[in-house]
């Protein structure tokens, strides 16, 4: 019968997925805001401003034991593609960023990897970064150091030199969850993504 009592007391303690669901934010980090909304559908909502940055989160969350836990839905993004390319008249590699509104998009970092070393470029506000490079290009990655993205290597045809990217801005904007759990606390919730000894405090509004 004892053994029952504590069952049933223990049982009463767990939280619940209409308990835990609501609109949560982030308490105690300096310079930076967040918000974290579980709704009631299972669907979460994230954001989290720091700086210049401001990532965005989303998928499906559930409880697991005294956790939230987290799964974002897509995969992650690749972040840089290879829109077009041509072999031009002009000496040199051109490497153009396009955004998803058909402008260029500035302050990418450029790494060529050539037959001579690499290379290091910059998009200037045109979204046109000028590799000095005559030939040789094997491939090239892409950075985002404001969301510290970067992208796997991309394969660079050697037989061309003027290169246009579209850049999966929304994709590298977001910050994902593979599983990350949040501890519940009383009408609060323990995230320790960004420092494993030093969770920070989500309180529910």
């Amino acid at each position: 019968m004892k053994w029952m009592v504590i069952a049933m007391m223990s049982l009463g303690t767990l939280a619940s997925a209409e308990t835990v669901s609501g609109h949560y934010v982030m308490n105690g980090m300096r310079e930076a805001a967040s918000d974290l909304i579980l709704k009631a559908d299972g669907r979460f909502e994230f954001v989290f401003i720091y700086g210049a940055a401001d990532f965005w989160g989303g998928g499906k969350w559930k409880l697991s034991g005294n956790t939230v836990e987290l799964h974002s839905d897509a995969p992650p993004t690749k972040g840089f593609s290879i829109k077009k390319s041509a072999k031009a008249s002009f000496p040199g590699l051109k490497i153009t960023v396009m955004g998803a509104n058909g402008h260029g998009v500035a302050n990418i970092d450029i790494a060529v990897d050539t037959t001579s070393g690499l290379q290091i470029a910059r998009t200037d506000n045109e979204g046109v970064a000028w590799v000095e490079v005559t030939k040789g290009w094997k491939d090239v990655s892409l950075a985002v150091r404001t969301y510290g993205f970067e992208c796997d290597p991309i394969a660079l045809d050697p037989n061309k030199n003027d290169f246009v990217f579209d850049i999966d801005g929304k994709g590298i904007m977001e910050m994902r969850f593979e599983g990350d759990r949040l501890e519940i606390g009383p009408n609060s919730l323990q995230m320790k993504k960004f420092d494993p000894e030093r969770p920070v405090v989500y309180k529910k509004r």
